[in-house]
């Protein structure tokens, strides 16, 4: 038998393999690593920019036993171990530099950066042949850097400035080498002299000293403690080499990160752990070569975990647990890897909890470790409710490319619009290219078709460092109509129960417990592993849960239980579209945060377009819109319902409008505008105007405001309902279904859903106005001021609407200062208003179609509005 090459720890020591700042974790944890390294003959070979006195002081003060061999000196010197225990220089390594690297001249260097008075040089034994140390200051480290690096280019010596900071004294470093010298360099050449290869060998490392090592392509540990510029660098190269098997990012800090990544890469035997059926569903990777399966199939008798080896498949038999759980750790399966679930040697399926579908819903599913993903949002904390401006958008049709990527660069134009929030339609799998998101079948996986589960994380991590928050649609009433297979499983979906769209989860049956458990923590992954700021779970009323324990409450103690270990706001929100009062009102901790409401919208649409009705609901007009805007809503549920006076009175004791602030209102929602046989947006339907005149009164309520991408620029594009089912039969389903559902709308010259230009037309970025950009950017600056002023609460609120002269205004007594007003006037675009003369005693801070006859007398004809200041009333006579 093969002798098995020794494997080899070459580790930096600052900050890596020596304990920070003697925290009894990180001792404890060394004695473990060393124990455990000798146990298992791996060579520990320091690589540090200690020289060879330090090291060696180093060592001792840890009880580190002395190493075979040590690169010191940032890669400029190599000691090996003599026979009394003591460390000679490697003198043929020396004469290497020599030959090599003659032409560095310490001197010329030393001459040229004498005048730089942040630099100060550090002790002579720091100093050697080929490399020149300095002390920097700490604050400054980052410009003196740059100017040294001008100095020498300008100069034409050619050098490598390596920096970082010395984390005993809080001071900067930097050294001089002559270029191309480094730890690597010198690593990879101890290498080639000794015999040895690099798959040998595991790198730990922590700092900027340590990039090229990172780089250099050996298996590598970046330790939490790094800063995360060099997580993401190696990271970044690891990704475009495809080699990210070989790059490991711990969660934690220096010794504890290394024996966490020795544990990884299985230079050390793993911590002992019993397999348990309440272990995270679906594929954990535990180390580089190992995953832990745990898949509730009680449907099946055998089951087995099938790995794709290119034409070849290996399987892997797991036995059930008495409540039909399979689980286990499979050894020879790792992060990246392609797998199905065997059931009874019958049909081969994905995962239902698997993280990633590369080859769509009928494909394999993949391993997927979210830990290598390096965040940048360690300082974000998120958004307030208060501040919540939402934009609601769907990755395919928000850019041209349609991926999460893509998504990245418009980022800076949200800002600049003053969103503070995204709302991204759902993401689980669904079949085909093209999907609004709600026919996803498997829930745990973010769709192939927009990018790879890192691809997402890194458009979260943008909008998290540009203050924006991030909100994601998930679906827990029922699963699509293809690649659906938890059926193949186990008892997921009710017997009882039914949605429009298929069959209703399992939330009060027999054997409910374990299909709670999958959607429970289907929520909690998503927040944890993608960072999100919030769920919109939805349609809610077809949740149906008959238990004591209603799903929609154990999943609010879930995320509650979640936003406890977080830094930032959680927002639990509900797609109800009308008031239910059981979901907003609770004092006992299981309030949900915000409610979609769109009583006000539908409303608005009734009065503008009244031939278009996009609801199940009957909504009467301008009447409506009054007392929608009085009282935030007109329907309650979970059983639609038209509320009354008297019933709103019981509701809301004395008043009490505090629910104000958890709807979420908007003029156009991805529902409104796609269930319209023809996608049209709400100025297709009426005007720009009409949509100018109407948005202050939802930007500017009390209410949390919602925009769907487009809708700030009068996107010419439609946004249509759009599938890609690849059944031919579920195809001609869906085209029919949606014309039987509105059977009402004119249906003529519509595009079927299963057509590739419903898709293809829906992109939004198609014409624009720039003018109603800009008025959808001052209305929602001007609700940002009047957050600030505290004038946006309901008790400052009261409504004055006229519904016969179409005259809908919004009137806030200022705490301190003067009122402020929203005056709203527009119908249907076609209808002749008789114009409108107000008399204002105050100041005009936006307008639109308003003609001033006087500086205190102005004119509203249709499609117009007035936002001030002060008071106002009608001219007398009106």
């Amino acid at each position: 038998m093969p002798i098995r090459p020794r494997s080899i720890l070459a580790t930096d020591l600052d900050g890596t393999l020596l304990p920070l700042q003697d925290d009894p974790t990180h001792i404890a944890d060394l004695q473990t690593l060393l124990e455990n390294l000798q146990a298992n003959d791996v060579q520990v070979l320091p690589v540090t920019g200690r020289d060879r006195a330090a090291m060696i002081e180093a060592l001792q003060a840890f009880q580190i036993p002395a190493p075979e061999v040590a690169i010191c000196d940032g890669g400029t010197t190599i000691v090996v171990r003599n026979d009394d225990g003591g460390f000679d220089y490697l003198p043929d390594f020396q004469t290497h530099l020599e030959a090599n690297f003659a032409s560095f001249a310490t001197d010329d260097v030393s001459y040229l950066l004498r005048d730089l008075v942040d630099l100060r040089f550090r002790a002579t034994e720091k100093q050697n042949q080929f490399k020149i140390s300095y002390f920097a200051e700490a604050k400054t480290l980052q410009a003196t850097v740059a100017t040294i690096q001008s100095r020498l280019r300008d100069s034409g010596i050619d050098c490598d400035v390596i920096s970082g900071f010395n984390l005993h004294w809080g001071e900067g470093l930097v050294d001089i080498l002559p270029a191309g010298l480094s730890k690597a360099y010198a690593l990879q050449w101890w290498l080639d002299r000794s015999g040895n290869d690099r798959d040998q060998v595991v790198f730990a490392g922590d700092g900027g000293n340590d990039l090229e090592v990172f780089l250099a392509g050996y298996r590598t540990i970046v330790v939490g403690n790094a800063e995360p510029e060099i997580a993401s660098t190696v990271y970044a190269a690891h990704r475009t080499g495809n080699t990210l098997d070989r790059f490991y990012l711990s969660e934690a800090r220096a010794t504890s990160g290394v024996l966490e990544g020795c544990r990884w890469f299985e230079l050390v035997p793993p911590e002992k752990r019993e397999s348990r059926s309440s272990d995270p569903l679906g594929a954990v990777p535990v180390s580089c070569n190992a995953t832990h399966f745990n898949i509730w199939a009680p449907y099946a008798g055998r089951l087995a975990i099938e790995k794709q080896n290119g034409d070849e498949i290996q399987r892997f038999r797991i036995q059930p647990d008495e409540d039909g759980y399979f689980h286990r750790t499979v050894r020879g399966i790792g992060g990246g890897d392609r797998y199905q679930i065997s059931l009874d040697d019958r049909v081969s399926r994905p995962d239902p909890a698997s993280r990633f579908q590369p080859q769509g819903v009928h494909g394999p599913s993949m391993v997927v470790d979210h830990r290598k993903y390096p965040w940048h949002d360690a300082d974000y904390r998120g958004v307030a409710k208060s501040d919540l401006v939402i934009y609601e958008m769907h990755f395919g049709t928000f850019t041209s490319e349609g991926s999460y990527l893509a998504a990245i660069d418009r980022i800076e134009e949200l800002v600049s619009l003053g969103i503070t929030a995204v709302e991204v339609l759902p993401l689980a799998q669904c079949a085909g290219s093209r999907n609004w998101g709600y026919d996803g079948v498997q829930l745990y996986a973010a769709t192939e078709n927009y990018g790879t589960p890192d691809d997402f994380k890194r458009f979260v991590d943008a909008c998290h460092a540009a203050g924006i928050a991030v909100i994601l649609d998930v679906v827990y009433n029922h699963l699509g109509p293809e690649g659906n297979y938890l059926h193949d499983f186990g008892p997921y979906f009710s017997k009882r129960h039914h949605t429009p769209w298929g069959d209703a989860f399992n939330y009060d049956g027999e054997n409910s417990e374990a299909a709670r458990r999958f959607v429970i923590e289907n929520a909690v992954y998503w927040l944890r592993e993608y960072h999100l700021d919030g769920l919109r779970l939805d349609a809610v009323h077809f949740m149906f849960d008959d238990s004591d324990q209603p799903i929609l409450r154990s999943i609010r103690h879930a995320v509650t239980d979640f936003a406890g270990t977080v830094d930032r706001p959680i927002h639990l929100i509900g797609e109800a579209n009308i008031y239910d009062h059981a979901l907003v009102s609770p004092t006992d901790g299981t309030a949900y945060d915000a409610i979609w409401a769109d009583d006000i919208m539908h409303a608005i649409y009734s009065h503008t377009v009244p031939e278009i009705n996009l609801a199940h609901r009957h909504y009467a007009g301008a009447s409506d819109i009054e007392e929608a805007l009085q009282h935030g809503y007109l329907h309650t549920g979970p059983k639609v319902t038209r509320i009354d006076s008297e019933v709103r009175r019981q509701m809301h004791a004395e008043g009490d409008f505090s629910f104000l602030p958890s709807l979420i209102c908007g003029l156009q929602t991805h529902d409104c505008v796609g269930n319209h046989p023809h996608g049209s947006r709400f100025h297709h339907l009426t005007s720009t105007e009409t949509q100018r005149a109407a948005i202050p009164l939802l930007m500017l309520y009390p209410s949390i405001p919602m925009i769907f991408m487009g809708e700030e620029y009068a996107c010419d594009a439609p946004f249509m309902f759009f599938v890609d089912f690849g059944d031919p039969r579920l195809r001609r389903a869906v085209d029919r279904g949606r014309r039987n559902e509105y059977p009402h709308h004119q249906w003529k010259g519509a595009i079927a859903p299963s057509h590739d230009d419903a898709f293809a037309n829906s992109k939004s970025i198609q014409i624009k106005d720039p003018a109603i950009w800009q008025w959808y950017r001052d209305l929602i600056a001007l609700r940002k001021t009047w957050q600030k002023e505290s004038l946006l609460d309901w008790k400052n609120l009261s409504v004055v609407c006229d519904p016969a002269r179409s005259l809908f205004a919004l009137q806030y007594q200022a705490p301190t200062g003067r009122p402020k007003f929203v005056v709203s006037r527009f119908s249907a675009p076609a209808d002749e208003l008789p114009p409108l003369s107000l008399q204002i005693d105050g100041e005009v801070l936006m307008q639109s179609s308003v003609h001033r006859d006087s500086p205190t007398q102005l004119t509203l004809q249709n499609q117009a509005v007035l936002i001030g200041e002060g008071t106002w009333n009608l001219a007398a006579g009106q």
